[in-house]
């Protein structure tokens, strides 16, 4: 009992000291609850969305092909079946509207009939065949608001003017999240897209269950080119397709909130550790009254408890703040989601209070245990200050192999494993395996880095300069732990920055790839009724600033089952020469011959001299033989000669040209010739690789930016730990200070001295964690892709450790103004 209250009492004497490290475990678990309330909210949000849209369907048919959509016939059979209610069909296809300048919108929306594919945000569902109601994105590209009148050209590119009705909720319906909708009335949209049939069939349920219904709906409709869902399968399949998965966002911010809590446990193990020295003199008159080794051991831990129960309710409740905080965050990267929707579950709390005591009483463990090998005698010792310690050669040695196996798992993943998720995850592993080791023997290696980053300083500030270093060096373990805690934070950073600017990097590569030439005109609707005439080509060709066109013509076919374009290159333009990888030469095939690129031979099985059933969507099928596979840009996946393109599908416009402007153009400079040379023809769309780059770009910026200030967060728990370690090293060096003074050392010099010592600290820190986040952006986004772009953003990386360096010295200015004020003279006498 007398120990217990003797625990009490060191709370209270020294509740200074030990609210920096309450602050870390506050801050730690206020992420880990704000994340876990996120990634439930998210999921709640998917939730709520689904199930507005498919809360009717008990059934849902859906056509696996465009080329076999589901005819009138089986709407009106599945509406006579028993436990039927109702049966209703969805016309899904391409429709393009015009905007205020009477030029297609760049991105093209989908078209829908007005069924529960999608519910209404604002407004109400078009009831006339002159009515529309279009997603919000949409309506933003178009400048339309509802009330509004806008164009929309139908299958035959005849304008239609349309009252917008009403906004459509497009979340959970994935290209129509990320392309834009616009939903019509049946005959409507039947005449927008040029569909006959239907893409899917929602069927509701009179009476019996929806897996009783969905095998006599499966029965009635037949197999082939047909899924037969229940109205619960179709809104996960609608979930996995939402362009962004809640349950894989809430992982990953469950890693950071892991992250953010190993660096609290990193400053509240160094904080409990140098208060546990500075209190030798106590414990061991704790032990000289009779107090026992686990008496004492149970003390400490009681304080860590204490502490970390009182810091994780009061992270817990920031976190839950923060959760209601990130809503207007969300809303202004354009989601919608309400405050009714955040969800706080009692797991959540759990976890997030669980975690945070967990990781205090871990962390004071180990100084727990050195307090219980303080000998009585110590109390006889007046020395206030802590040993650095040795290092043992148990932990040099699993230090050393941790690093090794670290590092050679990340090396080893691309080349055993190849690109892909597992690759991925054994870069991770190895990364996180790498780390500990650089933990287990900083204390090692912190003498030669502070030696190297410290010799400006030394230089640069005189006497405090090379005090100050020589102070970071002298306690190893705690200046270690001290720089481990800002590597964490930095590691992260760099790594997302490296990763970052290779994603920029590879994306200009993909647009490149997927946009070879400076723009893309195509014309409106399906590709079998896009056509655009000869005469565009000749005027376009006699337009300044356009230095080269190439047009194909094109058709979709199903190849053995799956959708495919097969297009007919003419000759000339920017098409590079093809590059047989086998087979013949482009040029010689007859008819009935193909050539495939090396992709699509890949993802198709196909090789020189296989066969393959085209079917042509007029109910034809004629075979064709592979003769050649061809890699070329902007070659099409599946080509054709000319004359046997016209043989099979007849004399038919172009369905894209592509073109090269005057290589002196600027972006803008260039659209307005292509734009110029096809004014009469305002129905084709116009798609530059400027565009594209810039919108992949924008979307990737907006995902860092959020991604960034998660990570800060982690960073600014690594600067509460430099701030603790300055700060409780004022006090355990208060005697030295006290010294230095005496001995003629000003005030200025003497905070000088604490601020260079945090810099250097704050440095070494900032460097490893560059240098290992760098290396690990790069191997991360190898992992990714074999055939990403590698790029290290020297500028960003220099701006993280300069200011992570300056952030360093910030966080040690209160403590070296509180060793400037102390007094010598009470110092020196040990009060």
């Amino acid at each position: 009992m007398p120990v217990w209250r003797t625990t009490l009492a060191g709370l209270r004497a020294h509740k200074a000291r030990l609210a920096m490290a309450a602050l870390a475990t506050v801050l730690g678990v206020a992420f880990t609850a704000g994340t876990l309330v996120l990634g439930d909210t998210l999921r709640a949000d998917a939730e709520r969305t689904v199930t507005a849209n498919t809360a009717d369907v008990d059934v849902a048919v859906l056509a696996t092909s465009g080329l076999r959509e589901l005819p009138q016939e089986a709407v009106d059979e599945l509406a006579a079946l028993d436990g039927v209610e109702r049966a209703q069909g969805a016309v899904e296809g391409q429709a393009t509207l015009l905007g205020a300048d009477g030029r297609p919108l760049r991105q093209k929306p989908v078209a829908a009939s007005v069924t529960l594919r999608t519910s209404l945000a604002e407004g109400r569902a078009p009831g006339a065949d002159d009515e529309v109601a279009l997603a919000a994105s949409t309506a933003e590209d178009a400048g339309a608001a509802v009330g509004d009148t806008v164009g929309v050209l139908d299958a035959r590119g005849r304008q239609r003017d349309m009252t917008v009705t009403g906004l459509v909720d497009t979340r959970g319906e994935g290209t129509m999240a990320l392309r834009g909708a616009a939903v019509f009335t049946l005959p409507s949209a039947k005449a927008v897209t040029g569909k006959a049939g239907y893409a899917g069939i929602y069927v509701t349920s009179s009476g019996p269950a929806p897996e009783d219904l969905r095998a006599d709906v499966a029965a009635a409709v037949g197999e082939g080119g047909r899924e037969v869902l229940t109205g619960r399968e179709w809104a996960d399949a609608k979930a996995a397709g939402s362009g962004v998965d809640p349950a894989l966002l809430s992982a990953g911010l469950a890693v950071l909130a892991l992250v953010s809590l190993l660096v609290s446990g990193l400053v509240i193990g160094n904080t409990f550790g140098i208060l546990v020295a500075q209190r030798k003199r106590e414990l061991a008159l704790l032990r000289c009254v009779g107090a026992s080794r686990s008496q004492v051991f149970g003390g400490v831990l009681a304080e860590s408890a204490a502490l970390g129960a009182a810091a994780s309710v009061l992270g817990a409740a920031a976190g839950v703040g923060a959760g209601y905080a990130a809503v207007p965050l969300l809303r202004a990267f354009g989601s919608d989601i309400p405050f009714s929707v955040v969800t706080v579950t009692p797991q959540t709390l759990a976890i997030s209070l669980a975690a945070g005591l967990a990781v205090t009483v871990g962390a004071a463990a180990l100084p727990a245990h050195a307090a219980t090998r303080v000998p009585p005698v110590a109390a006889l010792n007046s020395t206030r200050e802590r040993e650095g310690g040795r290092f043992g050669s148990v932990r040099g040695v699993l230090g050393l192999s941790a690093a090794a196996t670290g590092a050679g798992a990340t090396a080893a993943a691309v080349p055993v494993l190849g690109a892909g998720p597992t690759a991925l995850t054994t870069v991770v592993a190895g990364g996180m395996v790498l780390f500990l080791g650089l933990v287990a023997l900083g204390p090692v290696l912190v003498r030669p880095a502070v030696a190297v980053v410290g010799f400006l300083p030394r230089r640069l500030f005189g006497t405090p300069g090379r005090l100050a270093v020589a102070n970071a060096r002298r306690n190893p373990r705690r200046a270690a732990t001290t720089a481990v805690a800002l590597a964490v934070g930095v590691t992260l950073m760099s790594g997302v920055s490296v990763a970052t600017e290779s994603f920029s990097a590879s994306v200009g590569k993909g647009v490149e790839h997927a946009l070879p030439v400076d723009f893309i005109v195509t014309a409106p609707g399906t590709a079998e009724q896009a056509q655009i005439p000869p005469e565009v080509v000749e005027r376009l060709q006699g337009t300044d600033g356009i230095a080269e066109i190439g047009a194909q013509r094109e058709a979709v076919v199903e190849l053995d089952g799956k959708e495919a374009g097969l297009a007919s290159v003419v000759p000339g333009g920017p098409f590079e020469e093809p590059v047989v990888v086998a087979g013949v030469d482009p040029e010689q095939m007859g008819r009935g011959q193909v050539a495939v690129t090396p992709e699509r031979a890949e993802e198709f099985g196909l090789g020189v001299g296989d066969t393959v059933s085209a079917a042509t969507g007029d109910g034809r099928t004629v075979d064709l033989e592979v003769a050649a596979i061809v890699r070329a840009s902007p070659y099409p996946p599946f080509s054709m000669a000319p004359e046997a393109f016209t043989a099979l599908f007849g004399e038919r416009g172009y369905g894209a040209l592509m073109i090269n402007t005057d290589p002196g153009l600027s972006p803008e400079e260039g659209r307005a010739a292509v734009e110029a040379g096809t004014e009469d023809h305002p129905a084709v769309s116009i798609t530059g690789t400027d565009d594209a780059r810039r919108q992949l770009e924008a979307t990737l910026s907006n995902l860092v930016m959020i991604v960034g200030g998660l990570l800060a967060l982690s960073v600014l728990v690594s600067l509460v730990g430099i701030a603790n370690t300055m700060s409780l090293s004022v006090v355990e060096r208060t005697r030295e200070s006290a010294l230095l003074r005496a001995l003629g050392v000003t005030r200025r010099q003497l905070g000088r001295m604490l601020t260079v010592e945090a810099l250097v600290l704050g440095a070494v820190g900032a460097c490893t964690g560059a240098v290992v986040g760098g290396v690990y952006g790069l191997a991360a986004i190898t992992a990714m892709r074999a055939d990403a772009v590698p790029a290290v953003p020297v500028g960003q990386l220099a701006v993280i450790v300069v200011g992570s360096g300056l952030a360093a010295m910030a966080a040690a200015a209160l403590p070296a103004r509180r060793a400037g004020r102390t007094s010598i003279a009470a110092s020196l006498a040990g009060e």
